[in-house]
């Protein structure tokens, strides 16, 4: 996993800011019939919660859909964003970092729904982050082998497993502190649904996030690909295990990736140049690791590191 350094605010090209404009406009057009579910839903099961159901919305995959075929082109290189194994353009669906119908948490061998608080400070199971269903930032490229089977699905570990948040209540002065602007509740005055950054602060989640987070503070992959958590950082922990990442399949085409990058940086070493030109030129051969460009460019770079390391470069 890499840093993702991507801001739709800096978009270049007009066809770019023209696509997402009306991506933007149509998330936000599913993100409030989605909130309006959830409320109509809320005020029937709080009258009578057996006649209510379960809460289920239509879901506008074709939301999410689009938004993961223009990231795998135009930021993720065609990569899983979570173990950078090339995906194809037909692939599934995006993956929701928040889980947005469910979710649950291991506690030792076992999977447990989260318990969170509503608009009313009452207990009931986490219906998912429903409102971040067509976020961007919740929204990844995923390999089947990361995120559904034995993998990551509704899984979202926090520090503390009794601070997941739905619909919280907030004072004028608790706003202007606020990363992003909260969506307000239009059923309940003084209630408002939290953004990605701001659910981060206070629910302190275990699993990395390529834009939120950079992954190579936590994670590290040494020798033969495989994955080591840095001073034994939680997140990677809890990610190399979520997103099963120490799978041997993956250690392998890591260690691949590894070679043919170390062969290329060699490669260029060679030649009647002054010793800084080598370094500068065998660092231009790794570039499209550096950028992310290839399959598992961190345990690519990782490797390079750990070599101009032993040189005292």
């Amino acid at each position: 996993m890499i840093r993702i350094d991507f801001n739709p605010d800096q978009l270049e090209s007009s066809e770019d800011r023209k696509w997402w404009a009306n991506w933007s406009t149509a998330a936000r057009e599913a993100t409030d019939e989605v909130i309006s579910n959830w409320e109509d839903w809320k005020e029937r099961h709080d009258q009578d919660p057996q006649k209510a159901g379960k809460f289920e919305p239509k879901w506008k995959s074709s939301v999410w859909g689009d938004l993961k075929e223009w990231l795998l082109k135009n930021v993720f290189h065609y990569k899983c964003a979570y173990c950078e194994i090339h995906m194809p353009r037909h692939y599934n669906d995006a993956e929701h970092h928040r889980p947005k119908g469910k979710v649950t948490y291991a506690d030792n061998s076992h999977q447990v729904v989260a318990q969170s608080c509503d608009e009313k400070g009452r207990k009931l199971s986490h219906p998912g982050y429903f409102w971040l269903a067509y976020n961007w930032k919740n929204l990844l490229p995923s390999c089947e082998l990361c995120n559904s089977g034995k993998g990551k699905q509704n899984q979202f570990p926090l520090v503390k497993s009794n601070c997941y948040a739905i619909c919280v209540r907030l004072s004028a002065s608790e706003i202007t502190k606020l990363k992003s602007p909260p969506i307000e509740s239009r059923m309940w005055p003084g209630a408002y649904f939290l953004s990605v950054e701001d659910l981060n602060e206070s629910e302190d989640p275990l699993l990395l996030h390529p834009y939120l987070d950079d992954p190579r503070q936590h994670l590290h992959f040494g020798p033969k690909g495989i994955e080591i958590a840095v001073a034994g950082s939680p997140k990677a922990l809890h990610s190399i295990r979520i997103l099963q990442l120490g799978h041997s399949e993956l250690q392998k085409a890591r260690q691949r990736a590894q070679e043919s990058a170390f062969k290329d940086y060699i490669a260029a070493c060679f030649g009647g140049v002054e010793i800084s030109e080598k370094v500068q030129r065998a660092e231009q051969e790794v570039a499209k690791y550096r950028r992310g460009e290839e399959p598992f460019s961190a345990a690519a770079c990782d490797y390079i590191d750990d070599f101009k390391k032993t040189l005292g470069k």
